[in-house]
Formats: structure tokens, sequence, C-alpha cells
């Protein structure tokens, strides 16, 4: 059976999301079905598959706190996106970078709509897409002051030849993402 029948045969109506494209649809285009048959039933596909609103699922959680990077991506006053390699931390239901002085602050200060992506599998499975609205809070400890990102970050900040105060030196503006909508399947 071709793709087409497939998704017709099995998916005669399906939910829409806000644009009014088919959640479904989403899934099944960029979906990794890892070599196996397409799922049975709508429930089989949208049981892995979530489009809610600032809720991380413990799925979503435990991958977040295993990732050790994170693509930010922020918009240039051009309208130009830009994405950058970060490292993070899940604080609650929000995200803090730490960032240098750069553009990537400029373009949240201004623009504080982001998006935040974890790497997915081979095939494109495993995504976890993260919409925010991003404030900078340089009220906020530093990283050297801050245990959790610590435990996840000190070794590599060892191995780059800082010292966590040093990195808090080269790194000094908190970035606080709150999380608005969560895409992951």
């Amino acid at each position: 059976m071709g793709f087409a029948e497939w998704q017709e045969k099995d998916f005669p109506s399906r939910p829409f999301n806000q644009t009014g494209t088919s959640l479904v649809m989403d899934f099944v285009r960029i979906g990794d079905w890892s070599g196996s048959a397409p799922p049975s039933s709508l429930s089989n596909v949208l049981e892995d598959f979530s489009t809610v609103a600032g809720m991380l699922s413990d799925k979503d959680k435990s991958k977040l706190a295993r990732e050790p990077v994170i693509w930010m991506t922020t918009v240039r006053d051009d309208g130009q996106p830009q994405s950058s390699v970060v490292w993070f931390l899940l604080e609650g239901n929000e995200i803090l970078v730490y960032s240098k002085e750069s553009i990537r602050v400029t373009n949240v200060a201004e623009r504080p709509k982001v998006s935040m992506n974890v790497n997915s599998t081979e095939w494109g499975g495993g995504v976890l897409t993260l919409e925010c609205t991003a404030r900078i809070d340089r009220s906020t400890r530093p990283a050297s002051e801050n245990p959790d990102y610590l435990a996840k970050y000190g070794d590599r900040i060892h191995s780059y030849n800082w010292t966590p105060e040093s990195f808090s030196r080269d790194y000094p503006v908190p970035i606080w993402m709150s999380i608005d909508r969560v895409r992951s399947w």
C-alpha cells in the first residue's frame, strides 16, 4: 500500500492544529517508523505525539535531562533566524541558557519569541521542539554558583580549560525561556 493510500485509509478524519494542518499529516510526513509498518490507528500515532501549550511530558523532561545541547533560534532585526547550539538547563517549566554578550542577547531583548530544538534521531524521530518567550534576567546567579548547571556541565567546562568562574565571565548573560508550546514525537 502506498503512503497516500495508507494515510487516507487509516486516517479518514484527522484532528487539525491551529493552522489547519492535520496533526497526523505533520507526524506522518516527518515521523520515524524505524522500518516498521505504520500504526494501525490514530490513537497509536497520537500516543507519542503532543502539541500542548507549555506542557512537557515526562518523556520530554527525560530527553532534556539527557541532552547535552539544544539548538536555540532567535531572530535578527532583518528577520533572519539565527540558530546556535547552546548548553542549557531545564528548571521547572523553563530553560536557562548562559550567553555571551552577543547578537543572541540583542535578538532576545528586541524579539523575545525563540524556538528550542533537540537533535532528532538519524531518521527524524525523537523530535522535541519548544516555542518559547525569552527574557534576560541579570539577577540570576551566575553559572559558577548554579550547582545543577555545574553538575551537568562541570566536566565540559574543565575540558575547555575554563574554571566555573572564567566560564561565568565569558557567558555572563542568563536567558530564561518560558515554554509556550511543545511539539514532540
